[in-house]
């Protein structure tokens, strides 16, 4: 339990980074906008056609010191947040590994077998994980049929008249083979 909350921590640290990394990025594309509308001549861009314009536009603002150091820190920014959004993905992978395992040791004492997972396939960092189908499929079997047990009647007793037996059970008695 306590490497899923260091998990949690970790996740709460790294999400707070990625809120701050989105923000900063969102500034600073919000700055190249100003500055590219700064630039456009009051007269607007030189050229004969759209494409030259364009050409010009584009070289107006490679050629600006303050829209370069600005596109670099968008690139950077853009960096981190996909580093940060990569170990947040490690870190749940990390998470669901782990919950998966303690789920297949609740099942394990449950039922007093060891219960045998699949490999993930690559979901995390460890290979025994329990698919959710398995689980729930395996949880629903028990779940009925300890229910199933539980509330089921007693069988009525053969030789007594007046207790009438169910389709089922004649069915069961008709179909047994000895």
């Amino acid at each position: 339990m306590n490497r899923l909350s260091a998990i949690a921590h970790e996740l709460s640290a790294i999400g707070s980074t990625k809120t701050d990394l989105s923000l900063r990025l969102s500034n600073q594309r919000d700055d190249m906008n100003a500055r590219q509308l700064a630039l456009i001549p009051p007269e607007g861009w030189s050229g004969k056609n759209a494409e030259e314009r364009k050409i010009n536009e584009q070289r107006t603002y490679a050629a600006d010191e303050t829209c370069q150091v600005i596109q670099t820190a968008i690139k950077s920014f853009e960096a981190e947040l996909a580093g940060a959004e990569h170990a947040i993905q490690t870190l749940v992978d990390e998470r669901r590994a782990l919950e998966w395992q303690i789920r297949a040791r609740l099942v394990e004492a449950v039922i007093g077998h060891v219960i045998t997972t699949q490999n993930g396939n690559g979901r995390g960092k460890d290979a025994r994980v329990l698919e959710d189908t398995a689980f729930d499929d395996f949880a629903d079997d028990l779940a009925d049929a300890r229910l199933t047990a539980h509330f089921s009647e007693p069988y009525p007793p053969e030789d007594d008249p007046t207790i009438m037996t169910t389709f089922y059970d004649r069915s069961i008695e008709e179909d047994c083979p000895f």
